[in-house]
């Protein structure tokens, strides 16, 4: 966004610059100001014309009378003046319309070379755009496959970046099953699938300073940890730049205490994945 309204503001002052209306503008300012036009030229001139001093031929104004524009004339010039001293600073009549232009196009130039910078810098590695909020992902269905009659607690559709959706067994804080996804994004200097991967290191920290279980590693995605407890778990996978974070508290329907409770939680979340990076929108 920085380098859109960045490149686009500098596009807008280079082409009122370099253009006629923009120079004509500049100059009337500038006439205005130092008291040798009237503010409203437009109706000076359209008044001009109604009383026979100025004519109109398509878009250019003349005088109707030669005689009036020599009257109106500065007196000519006289004899040349002895040339100033080298030091002494000349003072040129051209200088307000000419050096405002000059000055512009340096401005021009400072105002697109951060945009262009931040734009150069940043990598262009937002494999997946969009994806489905956490609540179609982990819909009803599938909550009632971890957790007995699950009632909606939270639904929250993508804010910044982070969508999440909690399961809940008659509104009951447990047992209740949550699915937070985030979507990396690219920002200025900083890519999509590094800001996916703070998102999963910072997740994955402070689970174990809460030292809530043991934690191991999975075969799933590019990156994913299970942290294990007493009644339930947690599951971090990251994959590009797209993280989940799904973890489930009390008793369920996979009985977490149960065999094979090292690969239930994991599977269900691979669906998940798996649902996740089908249904979402790539990029390049």
């Amino acid at each position: 966004m920085l380098a859109s309204l960045s490149s686009a503001a500098a596009l807008i002052l280079y082409g009122f610059a370099v253009s006629a209306w923009g120079k004509f503008t500049i100059a009337r300012l500038w006439l205005a100001a130092t008291g040798r036009l009237p503010w409203r030229l437009m109706e000076f001139l359209e008044d001009a014309c109604q009383r026979g001093a100025l004519r109109q031929s398509g878009g250019v104004l003349s005088f109707r009378h030669r005689t009036l524009q020599d009257r109106l004339a500065p007196p000519p010039p006289g004899p040349p003046a002895p040339a100033p001293p080298a030091s002494a600073p000349v003072a040129d009549p051209s200088v307000p319309r000419d050096a405002i232009g000059s000055a512009l196009s340096p401005l021009v130039v400072c105002l697109m070379l951060p945009g262009l910078a931040i734009t150069l810098i940043t990598p262009d590695d937002e494999r997946y755009r969009s994806l489905p909020e956490a609540c179609e992902l982990l819909d009803e269905d599938m909550a009632a496959r971890a957790i007995p009659r699950p009632r909606l607690s939270t639904r929250e559709a993508f804010s910044h970046g982070e969508s999440r959706c909690y399961w809940t067994t008659h509104g009951d804080v447990s047992p209740r099953i949550d699915l937070v996804v985030t979507i990396g994004q690219a920002e200025a200097g900083q890519s999509a699938v590094q800001e996916a991967v703070m998102t999963f290191r910072d997740a994955d920290t402070i689970s174990g300073e809460h030292g809530w279980g043991r934690r191991s590693t999975l075969d799933l995605g590019q990156e994913a940890v299970w942290w294990r407890w007493d009644g339930g778990g947690q599951v971090l996978v990251r994959q590009a730049n797209v993280v989940l974070n799904m973890d489930m508290h009390g008793p369920g329907n996979m009985d977490m205490h149960g065999p094979g409770a090292d690969t239930r939680l994991p599977a269900f979340a691979e669906e998940v994945l798996h649902r996740a990076l089908t249904r979402a929108r790539r990029g390049g």
